[in-house]
């Protein structure tokens, strides 16, 4: 009888399989938005309604406040945008906390406090300037730009016949620091 067949050699190790593509990588950022004609950085963002994808019909005027600047920018179109007014001075959130202190408010931000203040007040107990309303300077009564020292300094007035000295008001609230500590629990000693 013939030999038998010899057996089947184990078939060629196959190749590794092609390394897999790396993933794609992430879309470029894209750039800032240019600053808007007239300010000093970079362009506001946009207002809450593009934010939420409901676009207002064009144009319209777009507020932005904060508590260290405003602006008042005309939008025409989406990247159309002109600065109408923006803050001179002082700040808005400025204003709010130096007219807090000065009614004796030592909360920060003194806003909420004041509005609080507000809320059960009389708007017309006290006859305070419309920021800009007497100036001389046409180009500045004829803007949209926000002042709020003078508002600051008309309410500075008319509390300072009602308030002891400065030099008295800082002599009383170091008293006051002075008792906070004084009545601050002792504690107790344990007895053997």
């Amino acid at each position: 009888p013939p030999p038998p067949p010899p057996p089947p050699s184990p078939p060629p190790p196959s190749p590794p399989p092609p390394p897999s593509p790396p993933p794609p990588s992430p879309p470029p950022s894209p750039a800032p938005p240019p600053p808007l004609p007239g300010s000093p950085g970079p362009q506001a963002p946009p207002p809450p309604p593009l934010l939420s994808g409901l676009l207002p019909p064009f144009p319209f005027l777009t507020l932005l406040v904060s508590g260290g600047h405003n602006m008042l920018v005309l939008s025409r179109a989406v990247g159309d945008h002109t600065v109408l007014g923006s803050t001179l001075d002082d700040s808005i959130g400025e204003a709010f906390d130096k007219t807090a202190r000065l009614l004796g408010i030592e909360a920060i931000p003194g806003g909420p406090p004041l509005e609080r203040l507000a809320a059960s007040g009389d708007p017309r107990a006290y006859a305070l300037p419309r920021p800009l309303s007497r100036t001389r300077d046409e180009a500045l009564r004829s803007n949209c730009d926000f002042l709020y020292a003078g508002l600051k300094s008309a309410v500075r007035m008319l509390l300072e016949p009602q308030q002891p000295p400065k030099k008295q008001r800082k002599q009383q609230r170091k008293q006051q620091q002075g008792q906070g500590q004084q009545q601050q629990p002792q504690p107790q000693q344990q007895q053997p």
